[in-house]
């Protein structure tokens, strides 16, 4: 199911991009994120302790991503330094596909 949606995000990335150009200079996507440490993933409600733990250890990274890594990668994609990136797919996951 993984591979299916990654597919399918990918084809829709592409045919956004071609529609896209036409109005603005670049686009891309940025998928996942990977699980992602936020105040409300920490909840009692969301996980435990001990599951948190066990998430972050199945990323490469060991751990889980921060909101603002997430962010950073935006903020460079949006940049005038990413200008000739563009139609991409960028998955920010802390290595939890490679696992």
């Amino acid at each position: 199911m993984a591979g299916h949606c990654s597919t399918r995000a990918s084809r829709l990335t592409n045919r956004a991009v071609r529609r896209l150009l036409r109005k603005v200079d670049r686009s891309f996507c940025v998928c996942g994120p990977g699980t992602t440490d936020t105040p409300k993933d920490r909840s009692p409600a969301v996980l435990k302790r001990t599951d948190v733990a066990a998430l972050a250890a199945k990323h490469a990274l060991q751990r889980l991503g921060r909101p603002e890594e997430v962010a950073a990668l935006v903020a460079f994609l949006s940049s005038d330094d990413a200008t000739f990136i563009t139609g991409s797919y960028q998955l920010v996951d802390g290595g939890y596909a490679a696992q």
